[in-house]
């Protein structure tokens, strides 16, 4: 143990000093980095999300056919199942479009349902929303710097964690009886 005390002489005390100054970087230039790159990619989402909000809309449309029944009515899977069924609807111009889309099992001819649709006149998905989310960008932030922060906080070195993990293995008994045939 005490060989690991006395000092390296192939390290010079500069290099201390250049590694604690690299992490000392990284750990400044993480945020900026991270703003960087979320306001790059935060516009053109909002774009897409403006032109989705003003070309998409939601609209009732009427089942022209029975929907399917679920073999198993009642089950968790009967509730996640959705069956292609034909729906007419009015976009807002005025004009009736008809078109398949997935709806649950076992709704009669004539029901309603919601559905969004394009100006085109087919069934889309709903539009992004454009509000922000912080608490995403600070699950990011406390992501990339904890592994940092603990690497340079740690008072184990890695050989001593993996003389931990070797002691560790060698104190664990056989899944087997001695003898026995594998």
């Amino acid at each position: 143990m005490l060989w690991r005390l006395r000092r390296n002489p192939l390290r010079r005390r500069s290099q201390a000093w250049i590694g604690l100054g690299l992490l000392l970087a990284a750990l400044a230039a993480t945020p900026a980095a991270m703003f960087l790159v979320g306001d790059a990619a935060y516009h053109p989402y909002t774009r897409t999300a403006q032109h989705q909000a003003e070309t998409r809309h939601r609209t009732t449309a009427v089942l022209l056919e029975d929907a399917r029944r679920h073999p198993e009515p009642g089950s968790a899977e009967a509730e996640k199942t959705r069956y292609p069924t034909k729906v007419r609807f009015t976009d807002p111009n005025g004009h009736t479009h008809t078109a398949t889309t997935d709806v649950q099992p076992a709704l009669p001819k004539g029901s309603t349902i919601r559905l969004w649709a394009g100006t085109d006149g087919k069934i889309t998905d709903p539009p992004l929303s454009v509000a922000p989310n912080p608490p995403s960008g600070l699950a990011a932030l406390l992501v990339l710097h904890t592994p940092g922060f603990m690497d340079a906080t740690s008072t184990r070195s890695p050989s001593a964690a993996r003389n931990q993990f070797l002691e560790s293995l060698m104190n664990c008994r056989p899944l087997w009886p001695d003898g026995s045939t594998r």
